[in-house]
């Protein structure tokens, strides 16, 4: 059907027109529902809706046409009243305190169009519009925005403070190295490092310092002393867990031992300046994570290396020989015989005795007037109390050299089980001299074959002078 008031065509059951919301009626009255629509929200108590008629008008009124300036014969069924527009605007269909006929809210029989800004009752059979979704649409688009700016804001933060991280440890490293401290190197490497030092060179963690402290001394020579460093970074390359960026890495710490969690590696150019010389290189600084623990890869492999060297050997032999060969030239300096005899193992005097009818004490006695001799040219007889001695290498005996020192001696049960010639530099005052001790095992400890050959060539030479 058509509506009677606009002409727009409306779907059978429609009991108002969706343009206009005039009612649409058959020819037979219909009756208005008893109860208030569900769309109509509950009434405030303090204003009442006014009860509905119980049954519309007979018919419905014509679209209205505007009156003649005559008045007209009325005719038999006068139509309904328009409602009068209140004063200033107000829309007679908003709740509450509004008559409207034909119930609460019953669209205007005049046709007013529903206007949603000032009535919040929508017309009976028109669905209410839906509200824009805009906030949850831009809330989805903004919130996988924020999501990547905060892993980005994560992933800057860490790189920074593992940057600002690896240039501590470029500065801990290098002054190490230019104070020579091989104490503070040392404390750049993990405590487990120090297992796999022990099992690959026979080295303690203090001879390892020693002959670091050896390695950094010699260079600090070799550039005059009071050194200074400077380094400006050319890269930074940053690796987590099983990265590719730690593989280099990896074929340090797995030899090593140890596993890496993470790791920073700073390139840097640096400068190292001597009294006298300067030396410049570019050096890739390792810094990674341990057991929890941020240490020096690079510190790491200069301790691998110097372990390797001669460096190693002196401060190997200088931790367990270092105080036998002090004792034993500060002894020969002042013509210490009674000391010199400490040196020598107990059956050593069965000897003597044996081959040259001497005991110990006038062995003594011998050699102390042997070595009054040697050394009064070189001090002036005085007493010698600031000598240095300094280890700088070690080589073993083979089969055959151990068997020439041994010739002999094993008919008196003091024959050697190993030997060795240990290198040192011996300082007193302004002279040093560069010389080697020898030293044999016997029973299993270690004596100065040099102050028994000394004993034995004191009592043959006083025999052969007739002082027996």
């Amino acid at each position: 059907m058509n509506c009677k008031n606009c002409g727009t065509a409306v779907e059978d059951g429609k009991k108002f027109c969706p343009n206009c919301g005039t009612p649409l009626t058959e020819d037979t009255p219909t009756p208005m529902p008893e109860a208030v629509p569900d769309a109509v929200p509950d009434m405030p108590e303090t204003a009442p809706i006014p009860d509905a008629p119980e049954q519309m008008p007979d018919a419905a009124p014509e679209a209205p046409q505007p009156a003649p300036e005559t008045s007209a014969p009325q005719s038999q069924a006068a139509p309904q009243a328009q409602p009068q527009q209140p004063v200033g605007g107000e829309n007679p269909y908003a709740m509450p305190g509004n008559t409207i006929p034909g119930g609460a809210g019953v669209p205007p029989v005049n046709g007013t169009p529903y206007d949603p800004t000032t009535n919040p009752i929508p017309p009976m059979g028109q669905q209410p519009k839906k509200k824009k979704k805009t906030g949850l649409i831009v809330a989805i688009i903004l919130i996988p925005i924020l999501i990547i700016l905060i892993i980005i804001g994560v992933i800057v933060g860490i790189g920074v403070n593992m940057g600002t991280k690896g240039a501590k440890t470029v500065d801990k490293y290098w002054n190490a190295h230019v104070k020579c401290d091989a104490e503070a190197l040392a404390d750049l490497c993990p405590d487990d490092f120090w297992n796999y030092i022990s099992d690959t060179y026979d080295l303690t963690e203090d001879e390892a310092v020693d002959a670091m402290g050896r390695y950094m001394n010699d260079y600090a020579d070799s550039l005059g002393g009071d050194l200074s460093y400077e380094w400006k970074q050319s890269g930074v390359v940053v690796g987590f867990g099983s990265s590719s960026q730690l593989d280099t890495v990896r074929e340090d710490t797995d030899k090593f031992g140890l596993k890496v969690s993470s790791g920073i590696c700073v390139d840097v150019n640096c400068t190292v300046t001597g009294a006298d010389d300067s030396e410049q290189d570019d050096y890739s600084i390792w810094t990674v994570k341990v057991n929890g623990q941020w240490c020096s890869l690079s510190a790491m492999d200069d301790f691998n290396e110097i372990c390797d060297s001669d460096y190693a050997a002196t401060a190997r032999y200088g931790a367990e020989f270092g105080d036998m060969l002090q004792t034993y030239w500060t002894a020969v300096a002042n013509a210490d015989a009674a000391t010199l005899s400490t040196l020598v193992p107990d059956g050593w005097w069965d000897l003597v005795d044996q081959e040259y009818g001497v005991q110990q004490s006038d062995a003594e006695s011998y050699l102390n007037s042997l070595l009054e001799e040697m050394v009064a040219s070189q001090f002036n007889g005085e007493p010698v109390d600031d000598i240095q001695v300094e280890i700088t290498n070690a080589t073993s005996y083979d089969e055959d050299e151990l068997a020439d020192i041994n010739e002999g001696l094993d008919t008196y049960g003091v024959d050697g089980e190993e030997a060795m010639d240990v290198d040192v530099t011996v300082t007193t005052g302004d002279d040093s001299n560069d010389t080697y001790v020898t030293l044999t095992k016997i029973d299993g400890q270690w004596y100065v074959y040099d102050a028994m050959y000394y004993f034995a060539t004191a009592c043959y030479s006083a025999a052969s002078q007739g002082g027996m």
